[in-house]
């Protein structure tokens, strides 16, 4: 049978080195959930060119454009689609809500388009900034962003909500 040490269990410098221990690992939780916070899901605005003639485009409209099977906007206009990269969280969340489709599902799909010479995938650009200027210079672009980060040389065409998809 094991002793136990009495003397440790009203000791207040071992209470007070629990205490400080739970009060580091708390701060310690704290500070993680900063740094590293829960998959929160945000609108997704898909925009156009502040520029660009056309209105609102449907969900189907989307779609067809971002998996290459519509080359132009409904007025005939070419469109150029533009992608954020494979690891953004908003794209992942893109591809989900209107493909339904996960980002290695996208990446196969457009694997065998290429392959087989049907279709170009959307341009992919490095950052959110870069997306930005793309679309600030590009009057037939059309891509997908954050709708926290709208500015004023883009125009909104359609609004994804995907806040009714979290957890």
């Amino acid at each position: 049978m094991v002793k136990q040490n009495i003397y440790n269990t009203f000791n207040p410098f071992y209470l007070r080195s629990i205490m400080f221990s739970a009060k580091n690992i708390f701060i310690f939780l704290v500070i993680v959930s900063l740094l590293f916070p829960i998959s929160v899901m945000a609108d997704i605005a898909v925009i156009v060119n502040s520029g660009n003639k056309v209105g609102n485009l449907s969900k189907q409209q989307v779609v067809d454009i971002f998996m290459g099977r519509n080359v132009g906007f409904p007025d005939g206009s070419f469109v150029l689609p533009f992608d954020l990269p494979v690891d953004n969280e908003i794209r992942k969340q893109f591809y989900e809500a209107v493909a339904g489709k996960t980002i290695p599902q996208i990446n196969a799909y457009w694997a065998r388009l290429i392959f087989s010479g049907r279709a170009t995938p959307p341009r992919v650009v490095k950052s959110t900034r870069e997306l930005l200027n793309a679309m600030k210079n590009n009057k037939n672009g059309i891509a997908y962003i954050d709708s926290a980060l709208l500015n004023k040389n883009v125009k909104v065409v359609l609004i994804i909500d995907t806040k009714e998809k979290s957890d």
